[in-house]
């Protein structure tokens, strides 16, 4: 008899494994599937690469069409060998 329970015990858990693993497959499907539609996965990337992008195009923290003007080979500080023009 007591072969019995064991055998029905061994076959209980191997059910209960297969439910578990169908469940856990069946939420990564969901949660994947939720991640690509809203992308999720893209804004968490490009939210913050434009400020990064910024940085090293420019020097300087902000997305990088904005802070052009700020990159410093935008000031006018030229040198030349004949001097500025007066004003």
């Amino acid at each position: 008899m007591s072969l019995k329970k064991t055998l029905n015990r061994s076959g209980q858990i191997a059910i209960e494994m297969v439910l578990m693993i169908a469940l856990v497959v069946g939420f990564a499907t969901f949660v994947s599937s939720e991640f690509k539609s809203r992308g999720l996965i893209a804004g968490m990337i490009s939210g913050p690469w434009k400020n990064l992008a910024g940085m090293i195009q420019n020097g300087v923290w902000g997305p990088s069409q904005e802070t052009m003007e700020l990159h410093p080979n935008s000031f006018r500080r030229v040198i030349t060998p004949d001097g500025e023009a007066p004003k």
